[in-house]
């Protein structure tokens, strides 16, 4: 798996997951902070990377495109530091490799995560 880390974030993130052998890049090494969420969302698709972000966008893209992919990992909290979360981060992650493998959107809060398979299509179940 290969994490896309978001430009909301910092990029110790990346320090952290690949020092714990997750492959992973942030934003400002592959392009510009002017990019469009729309634009990262498409690089991440073609190139099959899992987002992880703080920005609630993209939950909105996955919705109003009824993609299949890219997994989007959206982490609601508002300091989200590596030192802290990076562990809970890790053992969220390993538990549902699978289905971020297969095509979800993985909501994380501080005491709390849930996952929805995609396609996000209206109606569906929360």
């Amino acid at each position: 798996m290969k994490l896309l880390v978001d430009m909301n974030l910092s990029a110790r993130w990346v320090e952290f997951f690949s020092s714990h052998g997750i492959d992973a890049k942030h934003w400002s090494d592959l392009g510009s902070a002017a990019d469009s969420d729309d634009t990262i969302f498409a690089h991440a698709r073609e190139n099959d990377f899992v987002i992880f972000t703080h920005d609630l966008d993209f939950s909105a893209i996955l919705s109003r495109t009824a993609a299949n992919k890219p997994s989007v990992i959206q982490f609601r909290h508002d300091r989200p530091r590596v030192a802290e979360f990076g562990p809970i981060m890790l053992r969220i992650i390993a538990e549902n490799r699978e289905s971020l493998e297969a095509g979800a959107l993985l909501l994380v809060e501080p005491h709390r995560h849930r996952i929805r398979i995609l396609p996000i299509t209206r109606g569906s179940d929360s």
